[in-house]
């Protein structure tokens, strides 16, 4: 049987999190490493089950992003769902996951659901968990009212390309991982890319993460950029922004790669053996930052969750 490595590869989520904060970077994908082992290190095996938590934001979004990914399948065999049965299923799946985060199911099960307000004790107020199940309901419903949804009810079988798929290309000799949202192709043979967002912050739109997707587009499906359309989906409002793909904006991008590349793998103590050591990945500076992050008992000794501790119920 072959060994299972811990070779380096990039993604733009992989970035994002080097760039927030180093030793966040460190405990989830080298100190979290192996933590699934029966005779893991201890703190190996706590980053693991960290690393697999959620807050109650992530969580929403997840279960959005869960929900479409199925209604979109379904709809690429013919098949869509109703906008009710969507709903339903979406919250109570979230209400049997908020079940088993608040009992720690995790520590017997690594499946299961491991929200960061469990795990830390946070008194979260009802109408809190209430306001995260009724954002996950308005994104789905904002999807039902959009003009994709149409679109994608009128596709032909072969004209899918992705839903939620894990893809990878190599660029440069590292692996990079992407996995759109959802692609298809217009019959005028326009390639749409597209990346939900469930955030209701209001941000610019992030261009990295869809020309990234425009890259392996034109790579595997044979797309050019002057004959694509990404699309950042604010689900939470409905808003849709395109964001431009042409020969600079990709040249940017693969140079924002390999600027990103070299920059994590200057920190490794081995490159060739991906190896990094603790020392060399440090807190960020911005302490602001610690309060939303899963390892903040790694890090800072936060209290502990142990197994079956009741934390509140979820709202009906």
């Amino acid at each position: 049987m072959a060994k299972f490595e811990n070779t380096f590869s990039w993604s733009r989520s992989r970035d994002g999190t080097f760039k927030e904060c180093r030793r966040k970077y460190w405990f989830t994908y080298y100190g979290s490493w192996g933590g699934w082992e029966t005779y893991a290190p201890q703190e190996s095996r706590e980053a693991y089950l960290l690393k697999k938590t959620q807050t109650r934001w992530m969580w929403a979004g997840s279960v959005v992003h869960k929900s479409l990914e199925n209604v979109l399948k379904r709809t690429r065999s013919g098949d869509e769902p109703a906008l009710d049965t969507v709903v339903t299923e979406a919250v109570s799946g979230m209400r049997a996951q908020f079940l088993e985060s608040r009992r720690g199911d995790i520590r017997r099960n690594t499946r299961a659901q491991a929200l960061a307000e469990h795990e830390y004790l946070e008194n979260i107020p009802g109408d809190e968990w209430v306001a995260v199940r009724d954002l996950v309901v308005q994104c789905i419903e904002n999807y039902w009212k959009s003009d994709i949804r149409r679109e994608v009810n009128s596709l032909e079988p072969h004209a899918w390309l992705s839903i939620e798929d894990l893809c990878s290309h190599d660029f440069e000799g590292t692996k990079v991982w992407v996995v759109p949202d959802l692609a298809y192709r217009r019959p005028d043979g326009t390639t749409v890319l597209v990346d939900w967002k469930t955030t209701r912050a209001e941000s610019a739109p992030d261009p990295i993460q869809l020309v990234i997707y425009a890259l392996y587009s034109i790579i595997y499906w044979g797309a050019s950029p002057a004959n694509i359309h990404a699309l950042e989906v604010r689900l939470c409002t409905g808003a849709t922004h395109s964001v431009p793909v042409d020969d600079p904006q990709v040249i940017q991008v693969q140079q924002y790669m390999r600027d990103s590349i070299a920059e994590m793998q200057a920190v490794l103590a081995d490159n060739a053996r991906n190896l990094a050591e603790k020392s060399a990945f440090p807190m960020t500076d911005d302490r602001t930052k610690c309060h939303e992050c899963v390892f903040r008992a790694l890090c800072h000794g936060f209290p502990w969750r142990g197994i079956g501790q009741r934390n509140g119920s979820y709202p009906s």
